[in-house]
């Protein structure tokens, strides 16, 4: 089986795009470690299918119902949506969910010790002084 070149353009932004749009979205709210290029497409991976499993029951519905096969404007604007519109939504509620330490919390209950996403300590005081010093 081979796929032909458009189908490959297509495969490589539809699961990694979603992934770097999240990760740059998230990037503005908060300092991030350096880490090695190889993680970096992993999280781009983990993004995308994230946002993927919160959007799937839209592109089923694009993909199965004849609503949107006889309305192609409106299944294309689901698709960019899904693709780039959601991944800056995604990315924001993580950044904010993040900052609130809601997420760290929620880990912590489960038995887990999840590792801080703010590098240094002060990184993290920068971030939250309001006025600039």
């Amino acid at each position: 089986m081979s796929l032909d070149d458009v189908e490959t353009i297509f495969l490589a932004f539809s699961f990694i795009v979603p992934g770097f749009v999240a990760h740059a979205t998230l990037a503005l709210f908060l300092p991030r470690r350096a880490e090695a290029p190889q993680l970096t497409l992993i999280r781009f991976l983990t993004l995308s299918a994230v946002n993927y499993a919160v959007w799937s029951w839209l592109l089923y519905l694009v993909v199965t119902t004849s609503f949107f096969q006889d309305r192609n404007a409106l299944a294309a604007i689901a698709w960019v949506w899904v693709m780039l519109g959601a991944p800056v939504l995604l990315g924001l509620v993580l950044a904010q969910g993040l900052k609130r330490r809601q997420l760290y919390g929620l880990l912590q209950r489960l038995g887990l010790r999840p590792v801080h996403v703010i590098p240094t300590a002060w990184d993290w005081r920068f971030d939250r002084m309001v006025r600039p010093h």
